[in-house]
């Protein structure tokens, strides 16, 4: 995770989900189509989890959940 963090994103260190989409042009509903890839470090969901206190069932849904959204185009917004 580490290394796909640092080659896609310049970023250092781990991170616990990462979203590949595919290139569309825009969200497409076909049938049989994907949206792209979700990665997610299960060691660092583990320790997150943990942390949190949820299992770590809860926390991988919640990454799953986190990355799906970032396919669909949605992003972290900083104020």
């Amino acid at each position: 995770m580490r290394e796909l963090n640092r080659l896609w994103r310049h970023k250092q260190g781990t991170t616990d989900v990462l979203s590949f989409p595919v290139e569309q042009d825009e969200f497409e509903k076909a049938e049989g189509s994907s949206l792209g890839d979700v990665v997610i470090s299960v060691e660092q969901a583990a320790r997150q989890a943990r942390e949190n206190g949820l299992t770590l069932e809860q926390e991988i849904k919640q990454l799953i959940l986190h990355g799906l959204i970032h396919l669909c185009g949605y992003d972290h917004v900083y104020r």
